[in-house]
Formats: C-alpha cells, structure tokens, sequence
C-alpha cells in the first residue's frame, strides 16, 4: 500500500510541525506556502513541557534548545511601581513537576528550527510561492487549485490540512461564517538588544508586569541577546 498523501497549505509553525508529525506516521506530505521565501517575523514565544515534549518527539528539540533561554524563575510584578507580588523558581524544578522543559525563544528561530528538519525529510516537500486558491474533496480526496509563479497549477491529495493563517482559505471554504473579528484587544510585541537595558531586566527570568488595563511580560531569547 502506498503511502497517505496529506497537503498542507502554509508554513509557519504549525505547517512545518504538522508536516514532521505526519512524515513520521509513514505519510507524503506536500507543504504549500504562498510566500517567495519563509523570512523573519513575529517576536518571542513560549514553549511549555507539553510543546517541549512534542519537539523532542519529533527529533527537532535539540535544534530549538540551541537557541532557546532555559528561564531560572519567574516574576510577577507591580507594573506602576516594579514591586514583586508573586512568582516562583522554573528550570529544573518545572521540568521535575511538568514533565519537560519550559523555554523562551524567538519565533524566526523556531520556524529556522523546524525548517531545517522539514528539508531533511525525504518524504516531505515544500512548495514555496504556491498559494492555495480553493480546493473541492470527495470520497476519494482532495483537489487543489493553486498559483504558483507560472500561472494556475492543480495537486491531489489524499487529505487537505489548513495551517494558513488568520484568513485561511481552507477555513473560509469550510466554514464561511467563522470571519475574523476584531475583538478590541490588542498585543504588542518587539524585542530590545540586553545592551539597551538595565543589567537587572537581563537575567533568565520572564516577568509579568500588572498594570491598570494593560499588562507586559518580558523575557530573553536569541540565547540571551535580547529581551
């Protein structure tokens, strides 16, 4: 029997560990991204022992450790004032607790990460400016219509995953009426080189700062280079 054939339309963190998890379970997977070039975006992110334990089932943790902080504890503090109101030590005591290690680090580096793995799986490829433009499935699959630098050009698939983003259009075939809607909450996200900081805001510790209507949090990444 031959392998399954999943296509998956986008390549951000959620594509490319899709596409891993499957390679594994003995599938061909064809990965679909609109994009010229997969290129730095976002800010940090946080990977708690549930996605820690993920990554090293699928052979990448070590890669993502190496530029990763490992944070020692962590604070909550009075925004307005700097006091400390809470918090409590990480590391070696979360992973005891939870099962896996807690980490901090910059999306590009985890997308870099989980790149580099997908590239090396044989039975994984990735389709790069190739946007998924509407799809029809039956009984016997899925069938793509996509554009790629050429002009229009089809796939088939077994089955279709839409790791597409906030205005996926395979979300938008299946459930028209679930449109993105502003829900008048807004995050913020940038990162400070360490130089640009007080040398007590660039320890390994991730704070949350509490204040009126809004709150920060702040963490390293870029294995410590910014904040």
């Amino acid at each position: 029997m031959s392998a399954r054939s999943i296509a998956i339309a986008g390549a951000g963190i959620g594509g490319l560990t899709a596409a891993l998890a499957l390679a594994k379970a003995g599938c061909a997977v064809t990965l679909l991204e609109r994009a010229e070039v997969l290129e730095e975006a976002g800010a940090g992110v946080q990977l708690a022992a549930n996605a820690t334990r993920c990554l090293k089932s699928l052979g990448v943790y070590q890669r993502v450790a190496e530029q990763a902080v490992f944070p020692t504890a962590f604070a909550v503090l009075d925004g307005r004032h700097g006091t400390r109101l809470s918090g409590g030590p990480m590391g070696a005591a979360a992973e005891d607790r939870f099962g896996g290690p807690f980490l901090v680090i910059h999306r590009a580096d985890l997308q870099s990460a989980l790149l580099d793995a997908v590239r090396e799986v044989p039975s994984i490829t990735l389709k790069l400016r190739h946007a998924l433009e509407s799809f029809t499935h039956d009984t016997a699959g899925v069938a793509l219509k996509l554009r790629n630098a050429d002009g229009e050009a089809t796939l088939t698939a077994d089955a279709l995953i839409g790791a597409d983003g906030l205005r996926s259009v395979v979300r938008g075939a299946l459930q028209p009426q679930a449109k993105p809607s502003f829900r008048h909450r807004a995050a913020w996200r940038a990162t400070v080189p360490v130089e640009a900081l007080p040398a007590r805001l660039t320890d390994k510790v991730t704070r949350l700062w509490l204040g009126p209507g809004a709150h920060l949090v702040t963490y390293p990444v870029k294995a410590g280079r910014a904040i």
